[in-house]
């Protein structure tokens, strides 16, 4: 009997000598990390990836440099929205939705140190385990390329050129890409060489429902004054679909010689983005 007892007793510390801790592969045993990488592969020719932008996820933001990133904190296990998204200058956000700001005169400002780019994904949280995404980040802004010919009568005589852009939106979904808002105006700003005045800008699209229109006044070495209202709202219909693809906008001008007081900007047309005319017949 004593054998027996003995026998048992070994068995049973055998057995309580294989019992293990749990094991597990990082540190959070209860939650999951999130890491991913930005793609930026939908960009305009020449439009540069930003240097920094940001990322967040379940109320965690960072600021990433370069196309890997890794949130901070810890996520509970379950689906995790994922959006990243850059500052170019004068744009500013609230609750996924980009806003570009407005200057004191009432038009919006015009972004010049870089490109606004959104994207976003879910990914899957798993406690004790690494989740993994990729955001394909989207061009948000689109650019339109303005070009004035003086076909008649003297360049020279232009000395000051005020213009605007009506119809604009000023906001933009984040997550969706669809603008928002209401109809605003966008200064631009033309710069004359030889007989050709050109001006450059990128806009967030085109209100939704609202009218376009060029709004010009022209300033002669005279002092004359003359301003002129031009309907373009079939040049900018579809301006939203494609954010990719410049938008070219030609015109023609008369400036008058002498004692002329009148300048006329006439023809406004859909462009290739490079000052040339689209041929109707293509």
């Amino acid at each position: 009997m004593k054998k027996i007892v003995l026998f048992l007793g070994s068995v049973l510390l055998l057995a309580s000598c294989d019992v293990k801790d749990p094991i597990y592969n990082t540190p959070h045993p209860d939650h999951g990390i999130v890491t991913g990488v930005t793609e930026w592969s939908q960009r305009t020719e020449g439009v540069a990836v930003p240097t920094e932008y940001l990322v967040e996820a379940s109320g965690t933001t960072t600021t990433a440099n370069g196309a890997a990133f890794t949130l901070p904190g810890l996520f509970e296990p379950g689906d995790v929205e994922v959006l990243a998204y850059n500052f170019p200058a004068g744009v500013s956000a609230d609750g996924g939705i980009a806003t570009v700001n407005t200057g004191a005169d009432g038009t919006l400002l015009v972004p010049d140190a870089g490109v606004l780019f959104s994207g976003v994904a879910t990914t899957h949280v798993v406690a004790d385990d690494t989740a993994r995404v990729t955001l394909a980040m989207q061009q948000r802004m689109r650019e339109v390329r303005f070009t004035l010919t003086v076909t008649d009568g003297d360049p020279e005589r232009i000395t000051v050129i005020e213009a605007r852009l009506d119809g604009v939106a000023a906001s933009i979904d984040l997550r969706t890409g669809e603008v928002t808002g209401n109809s605003a105006s966008v200064r631009l700003s033309f710069v004359r060489k030889d007989n050709k005045l050109t001006a450059n800008l990128w806009i967030v699209g085109i209100a939704t429902g609202a009218k376009q229109q060029i709004v010009t006044t022209l300033t002669f070495s005279d002092r004359n004054r003359t301003e002129t209202i031009a309907d373009v709202t079939d040049i900018f219909r579809n301006f939203n679909a494609d954010k990719l693809t410049p938008l070219g906008v030609t015109g023609s001008l008369y400036a008058p010689v002498g004692a002329e007081p009148d300048g006329t900007i006439i023809d406004w047309k859909p462009g290739n983005g490079d000052g040339s005319d689209v041929d109707a017949n293509m």
